[in-house]
Protein backbone atom coordinates (compact mmCIF):
# COMPACT_ATOMS: atom_id res chain seq x y z
CA UNK A 1 0.00 0.00 0.00
CA UNK A 2 0.81 3.80 -0.66
CA UNK A 3 2.45 5.17 2.78
CA UNK A 4 0.55 8.33 4.06
CA UNK A 5 1.89 11.22 1.98
CA UNK A 6 1.30 13.17 5.14
CA UNK A 7 3.51 11.48 7.32
CA UNK A 8 6.78 9.91 5.66
CA UNK A 9 8.72 9.89 9.03
CA UNK A 10 8.69 6.14 8.94
CA UNK A 11 11.06 7.20 5.85
CA UNK A 12 12.92 9.72 7.01
CA UNK A 13 16.32 7.85 8.31
CA UNK A 14 19.15 6.12 7.15
CA UNK A 15 19.44 2.87 8.80
CA UNK A 16 23.50 1.68 9.69
CA UNK A 17 24.71 -1.18 10.79
CA UNK A 18 28.23 -2.68 10.89
CA UNK A 19 29.27 -6.11 11.87
CA UNK A 20 30.59 -4.57 15.38
CA UNK A 21 27.45 -4.01 16.06
CA UNK A 22 26.37 -7.06 16.05
CA UNK A 23 28.95 -8.71 17.84
CA UNK A 24 28.60 -6.05 20.24
CA UNK A 25 25.22 -7.43 20.75
CA UNK A 26 25.94 -10.97 20.95
CA UNK A 27 28.66 -10.25 23.52
CA UNK A 28 27.33 -7.56 25.80
CA UNK A 29 23.33 -7.33 25.07
CA UNK A 30 23.31 -3.87 24.27
CA UNK A 31 21.86 -2.80 20.38
CA UNK A 32 22.74 0.24 18.88
CA UNK A 33 19.65 1.96 17.36
CA UNK A 34 20.15 1.21 13.80
CA UNK A 35 20.48 -2.70 14.80
CA UNK A 36 17.36 -2.45 17.54
CA UNK A 37 15.15 -0.25 14.74
CA UNK A 38 16.15 -2.14 11.43
CA UNK A 39 13.17 -1.81 9.45
CA UNK A 40 12.33 -5.09 8.60
CA UNK A 41 9.33 -3.67 7.40
CA UNK A 42 9.72 -1.17 5.46
CA UNK A 43 12.09 -4.21 3.63
CA UNK A 44 15.67 -3.94 5.15
CA UNK A 45 16.83 -7.26 4.50
CA UNK A 46 16.76 -9.41 7.58
CA UNK A 47 17.33 -13.28 8.74
CA UNK A 48 16.15 -15.55 11.71
CA UNK A 49 18.30 -17.75 13.51
CA UNK A 50 18.40 -20.30 10.97
CA UNK A 51 19.54 -17.88 8.61
CA UNK A 52 16.29 -18.08 6.50
CA UNK A 53 14.70 -14.54 5.18
CA UNK A 54 12.38 -12.63 7.85
CA UNK A 55 8.80 -13.03 6.57
CA UNK A 56 7.28 -9.35 6.42
CA UNK A 57 4.17 -9.04 8.72
CA UNK A 58 3.43 -5.36 9.76
CA UNK A 59 4.96 -1.92 8.00
CA UNK A 60 5.95 -1.32 11.75
CA UNK A 61 8.28 -4.86 12.18
CA UNK A 62 11.57 -4.84 13.34
CA UNK A 63 14.21 -7.38 14.50
CA UNK A 64 13.54 -9.60 17.38
CA UNK A 65 16.88 -9.73 18.50
CA UNK A 66 16.59 -11.73 21.64
CA UNK A 67 14.95 -15.02 18.91
CA UNK A 68 18.00 -14.47 16.88
CA UNK A 69 17.00 -12.45 14.68
CA UNK A 70 19.50 -9.91 12.43
CA UNK A 71 20.08 -7.95 9.38
CA UNK A 72 21.30 -9.54 6.44
CA UNK A 73 24.45 -7.45 6.51
CA UNK A 74 26.98 -7.40 3.08
CA UNK A 75 30.69 -6.38 3.61
CA UNK A 76 31.65 -4.68 6.41
CA UNK A 77 28.98 -2.34 7.23
CA UNK A 78 25.40 -2.15 5.36
CA UNK A 79 23.13 0.81 5.14
CA UNK A 80 19.03 0.79 4.19
CA UNK A 81 16.91 3.34 3.53
CA UNK A 82 13.80 3.83 1.67
CA UNK A 83 12.87 6.65 -0.35
CA UNK A 84 8.99 7.25 -2.49
CA UNK A 85 7.55 10.09 -4.51
CA UNK A 86 4.71 10.57 -2.40
CA UNK A 87 5.96 12.92 1.05
CA UNK A 88 7.22 16.28 1.04
CA UNK A 89 6.23 20.05 -0.48
CA UNK A 90 4.81 18.63 -3.98
CA UNK A 91 3.73 22.63 -5.01
CA UNK A 92 6.38 23.10 -7.53
CA UNK A 93 5.38 19.50 -9.32
CA UNK A 94 3.32 19.58 -12.07
CA UNK A 95 2.51 15.46 -12.57
CA UNK A 96 0.98 13.63 -9.63
CA UNK A 97 3.18 11.29 -8.18
CA UNK A 98 3.66 7.61 -9.33
CA UNK A 99 3.57 5.87 -6.13
CA UNK A 100 7.22 4.65 -6.89
CA UNK A 101 8.95 3.37 -3.84
CA UNK A 102 12.90 2.52 -3.88
CA UNK A 103 14.70 0.28 -1.09
CA UNK A 104 17.95 1.41 -1.46
CA UNK A 105 21.16 -0.74 0.33
CA UNK A 106 24.44 0.52 0.61
CA UNK A 107 27.42 -1.86 1.67
CA UNK A 108 31.18 -1.28 2.05
CA UNK A 109 33.95 -4.43 1.45
CA UNK A 110 37.07 -3.24 3.47
CA UNK A 111 40.56 -5.02 3.10
CA UNK A 112 39.47 -7.23 0.27
CA UNK A 113 41.36 -6.63 -3.24
CA UNK A 114 38.34 -6.16 -6.06
CA UNK A 115 38.94 -4.87 -8.93
CA UNK A 116 42.44 -2.99 -8.00
CA UNK A 117 40.83 -1.35 -4.77
CA UNK A 118 41.23 -2.83 -1.41
CA UNK A 119 37.75 -0.17 -0.36
CA UNK A 120 34.68 -0.11 -2.42
CA UNK A 121 31.26 0.40 -1.94
CA UNK A 122 28.31 -1.16 -3.79
CA UNK A 123 24.41 -0.03 -3.81
CA UNK A 124 21.27 -2.35 -4.47
CA UNK A 125 18.45 -0.79 -5.20
CA UNK A 126 14.81 -2.30 -5.34
CA UNK A 127 12.15 -0.31 -7.23
CA UNK A 128 8.68 -1.14 -6.00
CA UNK A 129 5.29 -0.19 -7.40
CA UNK A 130 3.21 0.77 -4.50
CA UNK A 131 0.29 2.04 -6.87
CA UNK A 132 -2.78 0.67 -8.17
CA UNK A 133 -1.78 1.77 -11.60
CA UNK A 134 0.52 -0.39 -13.82
CA UNK A 135 3.92 1.25 -15.39
CA UNK A 136 4.90 -0.16 -18.59
CA UNK A 137 8.39 0.63 -20.67
CA UNK A 138 10.04 2.30 -17.34
CA UNK A 139 13.42 3.72 -17.63
CA UNK A 140 15.70 4.08 -14.95
CA UNK A 141 18.99 5.49 -15.00
CA UNK A 142 21.50 6.16 -11.85
CA UNK A 143 23.58 9.35 -11.55
CA UNK A 144 26.99 9.66 -10.02
CA UNK A 145 29.28 12.85 -9.78
CA UNK A 146 31.84 10.86 -8.29
CA UNK A 147 34.97 13.18 -8.22
CA UNK A 148 37.59 10.41 -7.49
CA UNK A 149 40.69 12.65 -7.32
CA UNK A 150 39.36 15.46 -8.92
CA UNK A 151 36.58 16.58 -11.95
CA UNK A 152 39.27 15.54 -14.92
CA UNK A 153 39.94 12.12 -13.90
CA UNK A 154 36.57 10.49 -13.51
CA UNK A 155 36.71 7.01 -15.77
CA UNK A 156 33.67 5.12 -15.26
CA UNK A 157 33.14 1.31 -17.00
CA UNK A 158 30.80 -1.23 -16.76
CA UNK A 159 31.29 -4.97 -15.79
CA UNK A 160 28.15 -6.26 -17.43
CA UNK A 161 28.91 -9.89 -16.23
CA UNK A 162 29.00 -8.84 -12.97
CA UNK A 163 25.74 -6.67 -13.35
CA UNK A 164 28.09 -3.33 -11.80
CA UNK A 165 29.50 -0.48 -12.67
CA UNK A 166 32.86 1.42 -11.58
CA UNK A 167 34.98 4.12 -11.59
Amino acid sequence: TLPDADDCSAFDRIFVVSRLDIERYETTGTASSALRDWPVGLGAPAVDSNGDAIAVTSQEQTLDLEAGERPLLYGSQTAFWVMNDLGGDRSSILAPPLGIEVQAIAFSVVGEELLGASESTFYRYTIVNRSPNSIEDMHVGFFADVDLGDATDDYIGTDVDRGMVYV
